[in-house]
């Protein structure tokens, strides 16, 4: 052996070699995955109250933007610039083709003559503070859009302003899958 240099042995030799691999399999398998995340999800930030009790302000949302479809009860991110702010939270409470109606003096919403599951306070004078103009009654949902609202109806500007109405689906982001916030991670689920 030359004395100035050291030889490895053969099990030093294996070994670099595994750990090698390993690192070209973790990095291969991080790049794909960051990929992978950035083309089917998002991260958004929730700013409002207009989705409380399921959305609270400051809450970040994870959301699939990989959908084939947007359904009646789905959380949605909608690209707009209402609000002062390039996207929105809402629920999806009809799709092409629907018929809503919002009864104030009952505190209804209803979708093709039939009422939302969960029980919907609405007050005129709530609707007057937060929406300019609305739309008129029944609504009859265009062919591409969704008509939206926000699951705290008191404090949110949504469809029901003619401003926003019926949204184009081609602005719909996503559908929100989870949230993290004060109150932990959930996952958010669609109400049929």
């Amino acid at each position: 052996m030359d004395s100035g240099k050291r030889g490895r042995s053969p099990v030093a030799d294996t070994a670099v070699r595994t750990v090698y691999g390993w690192m070209k399999v973790f990095t291969l398998v991080f790049c794909a995955g960051t990929l992978l995340f950035g083309i089917c999800f998002r991260l958004f930030r929730v700013s409002g109250i207009s989705m409380e009790p399921t959305l609270v302000n400051g809450d970040m949302v994870l959301v699939n933007s990989l959908i084939a479809s947007v359904e009646t009860g789905d959380v949605v991110v909608i690209h707009s610039d209402i609000e002062g702010t390039s996207s929105i939270v809402k629920r999806v409470i009809a799709v092409a083709g629907q018929s809503v109606s919002v009864d104030y003096a009952a505190g209804t919403v209803t979708v093709n003559g039939a009422d939302l599951p969960q029980p919907v306070i609405l007050r005129v004078e709530d609707l007057a503070r937060n929406v300019d103009d609305e739309v008129r009654y029944p609504y009859t949902v265009p062919a591409g859009s969704i008509f939206v609202m926000g699951d705290n109806t008191r404090g949110s500007f949504d469809s029901r302003a003619r401003r926003i109405g019926a949204v184009d689906r081609r602005f719909v982001v996503g559908k929100v899958a989870a949230r993290s916030g004060r109150e932990g991670f959930g996952i958010v689920r669609s109400r049929q």
